[in-house]
């Protein structure tokens, strides 16, 4: 069967065309690699520090219904007095319950805009030196870490289905200097009535491994026992809670064992013992849960009307 020249040139220019088209797409250039946030934008990226709605407020809106103008300067401070400055500033049940959060002789600052808050120098030098190390295995785990970020946020491609997982490890193992020590003071609804009783007392995060001030000591403090951190407090008040002291031990190898617990003791008072808790469920620093009246007979009771119960929290 014979065909038209037209027919046959319209074939052979489809072919062409084809070709041309799958030679194309298999010389196309990679798109280069997701590593530096400066040549590939990341959606995290921040502002520069000390950058600022104008003042005036935002542009291009008819009077009436743009953003009003912000009348706050950076260091501008507001004690107990001026509070009634901010009512149009904090959220409602703050306000609502504001004897609660406001105290006599407290003072409030107003920050810079998007200030920095970069880790020292050493932590983002770790950070740099051994990027590209840690890894993450079949459960979500971290393994290969020695110190800093896991993983820079530069270099977490935002495509990448693991990128979730990055960002919660650089959470957990976020700057947080050799830890912290404080006072605090809670209040926990007690007895059948349900009053407010403050508790109040001190606790302690000691971080003994992945310590970047310490290159020249492996990254670690003495006698850690493979120990990630320590941490621990005691209660000054309610007096049937006074005295009342507790120790979490996390291991390393959480990193890696999601089902493992921390070693964690408490110290009773009226018993003059120290007694193992459970410490199922706790997934950050241990705060002891507290009742009177309704003391559970599972748990670790002080004597007398009040009770600090053997379960607790985790904070982060």
């Amino acid at each position: 069967m014979s065909r038209s020249p037209a027919v046959l040139l319209a074939a052979v220019t489809c072919l062409l065309v084809a070709a041309l088209t799958s030679f194309a797409a298999n010389r196309a250039p990679k798109p280069p690699r997701h590593e530096d946030g400066a040549l590939v934008p990341v959606p995290w990226a921040l502002p520069k520090p000390g950058s600022c709605t104008p003042q005036g407020g935002l542009r291009g809106w008819p009077p009436g219904q743009d953003a009003s103008p912000v009348p706050f300067q950076p260091g501008e401070t507001f004690g107990i007095n001026e509070l009634g400055t901010l009512e149009d500033y904090l959220p409602h049940f703050i306000w609502e319950h504001r004897d609660k959060f406001f105290y006599e002789g407290m003072r409030l600052e107003i920050g810079n805009c998007f200030a920095d808050y970069s880790p020292p120098d050493f932590f983002q030098s770790a950070t740099a030196q051994h990027a590209g190390q840690p890894k993450l295995d079949t459960e979500g785990g971290l393994r290969d870490y020695t110190v800093g970020l896991p993983y820079p946020p530069d270099r977490i491609d935002p495509m990448d289905p693991a990128a979730g997982l990055k960002w919660a490890w650089n959470f957990e193992l976020r700057y947080q200097a050799a830890g912290f020590w404080g006072k605090f003071r809670t209040i926990d609804m007690v007895g059948r009535d349900g009053r407010g009783e403050p508790f109040v007392g001190e606790i302690f995060r000691a971080q003994t491994m992945f310590r970047s001030d310490r290159p020249d000591k492996d990254y670690q403090a003495g006698g850690i026992r493979g120990k990630h951190w320590v941490g621990g407090g005691r209660m000054f008040e309610p007096f049937d809670a006074r005295h009342y002291s507790w120790r979490q031990y996390r291991d390393a190898k959480h990193m890696t064992e999601p089902g493992r617990s921390d070693d964690l003791h408490a110290y009773l008072p009226d018993f003059r013992r120290v007694r193992r808790v459970s410490a199922t469920g706790v997934e950050g620093i241990y705060m002891p849960s507290f009742s009177v009246g309704v003391v559970k007979p599972t748990v670790l009771a002080v004597s007398g009307g009040g009770g600090v119960t053997g379960g607790g929290t985790g904070a982060a």
